[in-house]
């Protein structure tokens, strides 16, 4: 059983980039992942299990620590591979992808969802942020790919205002629509 919870960040005074958090009570971190929503950096989404489900190993630098999958016409959220933990229990979502599950029914599948320990932050506050994967012909999202975490103040974007103006991309994994680093207010500073 998944508990789903989305709460507001905590950010150490100190420090505004060291992030951490708020919960009631003592949580067995083996119990837990925790990680920030992509679209939403002042959110964080926990899933707290019944079972332990984190093991003792910790990941090494680039591993891919947790996957998770639901199904493309749902969510419901079910732990796919554990492979190691991440300090502080805190998870990046570094990207999507859907898998087919019937090869005659391409729109049926499941998400799989990659989290890693790290995800480095964007450059600038026009950064390339993500990869949208598209499958043109099917005309459907495919996957995701974080390229790094928006600075303070600024958003990677979901949604594709103008589909008649989208400028398509290549890469080594297919057709995909840059996503760059938006303001979330007008007068955002980095």
């Amino acid at each position: 059983m998944i508990n789903v919870i989305s709460m507001p960040v905590h950010r150490a005074a100190n420090n505004p980039w060291v992030i951490f958090i708020l919960l009631k009570g003592k949580i067995n971190m083996h119990f837990t992942v925790a990680y920030l929503r992509p679209f939403k950096s002042d959110k964080t989404v926990q899933y707290r299990f019944c079972i332990p489900i984190i093991p003792d190993r910790d990941c090494q630098l680039d591993e891919l620590a947790v996957t998770m999958e639901t199904e493309t016409d749902g969510w419901s959220p079910h732990v796919r591979e554990v492979r190691c933990a991440c300090p502080g229990n805190m998870y990046e979502l570094v990207g999507w992808w859907r898998h087919k599950t019937h090869l005659s029914n391409n729109t049926t599948g499941l998400w799989i969802y990659e989290y890693y320990c790290d995800k480095p932050t964007c450059e600038t506050d026009k950064s390339l942020c993500a990869k949208v994967y598209m499958d043109k012909e099917h005309e459907m999202t495919v996957g995701y790919h974080f390229q790094c975490a928006c600075p303070r103040g600024y958003k990677c974007p979901s949604d594709i205002e103008d589909e008649d103006k989208v400028d398509y991309s290549n890469d080594s994994r297919g057709v995909y629509v840059p996503r760059y680093c938006q303001a979330v207010f007008k007068n955002a500073r980095t």
